[in-house]
């Protein structure tokens, strides 16, 4: 990838660490990011309809192309986290037409998909499994029917896939070749994947350590802009403060540089829930246009 190169984001690898949660007895359990933990795959497989396709090799926003905006958090969020994912994906498709990515799992990237769906839009699941694999989909069945009937569809860098215990053997059609890798390690590797086709990153939740940071981290690595909520600023009638693993994350991101938080801080007052979309989009479509990375 183009921003890779740029010194300022080597640096950046020495500087911000991957924490693996999942390292061996043997291995660090934290260490530098690589380049080949955030460039995007060569090979990418996709299902759907021709407007799938059209979408995956349309210009960057900043160049004239749709925007690609990724929603990500965990898969057991608190209710507002939802209806906030949802909402922002049903804003962002009918106000500018953008493409909702997502890591088509249950929670916040479920609520995304929904969300684009609300507004007869486009959504893309990447899975981290075969495109061709049918037992790993989210248990959300309807969404895999749906999503390519409004243009969407999955995309994947494996072809097909098989789990044994916590081994997961992948197979590259192209090639008939079959490799192995420990499928957590998999996972995590799969969000750089997904942050690569977006123009902006969302974070909704995320605890310290998790997935969420870790996909964050990945995006900003790779040049493109991440946002988190600041949820200490947001007006929710029954919640005053948030535990540390629900807002520790994005705390983390913020503090670390890799995140831009909304609402700010200086604007002094709450932002009721049912605003926080609508102003959360313009916010990063401000944000975006005045990005350093694309000057």
């Amino acid at each position: 990838m183009e921003n890779l190169a740029t010194t300022h984001l080597t640096e950046e690898r020495k500087r911000i660490l991957f924490h693996d949660k999942f390292s061996e007895p043997n291995e660090p359990e934290k260490r530098e990011y690589s380049v080949c933990d955030l460039e995007p795959p060569k090979i990418i497989y996709a299902r759907g309809l021709p407007p799938l396709y059209k979408s995956l090799s349309s210009k960057p926003y900043v160049k004239g192309g749709p925007l690609h905006l990724a929603i990500v958090g965990p898969i057991g969020p608190r209710v507002n986290a939802n209806v906030f994912a949802e909402r922002l994906a049903e804003i962002a498709v009918s106000r500018g037409g953008a493409t909702i990515i997502s890591g088509f799992a249950e929670g916040i990237d479920k609520h995304a998909h929904l969300g684009a769906l609300n507004a007869s839009g486009k959504t893309i699941g990447f899975l981290p499994h075969g495109i061709v694999n049918k037992q790993f989909y989210t248990e959300t069945t309807l969404l895999k029917y749906l999503i390519p009937i409004f243009g969407g569809g999955f995309v994947s860098e494996y072809y097909e896939t098989r789990l044994e215990g916590k081994i997961l053997y992948m197979k590259n059609k192209r090639s008939r070749q079959e490799y192995c890798g420990n499928v957590n390690k998999l996972f995590l590797l799969r969000d750089g994947r997904t942050t690569a086709l977006s123009d902006a990153v969302v974070v909704v939740e995320a605890a310290k350590a998790s997935g969420s940071v870790d996909t964050g981290r990945r995006a900003y690595l790779q040049g493109i802009p991440v946002f988190v909520v600041d949820w200490r600023m947001v007006d929710l009638q029954y919640t005053k403060d948030l535990p540390d693993v629900i807002n520790g994350g994005l705390k983390q991101l913020a503090i670390e540089g890799c995140a831009i938080p909304f609402p700010p801080r200086e604007r002094g007052k709450k932002i009721p829930l049912n605003e926080l979309p609508k102003l959360f989009l313009d916010f990063i479509l401000t944000q975006i246009k005045h990005s350093p990375h694309y000057r």
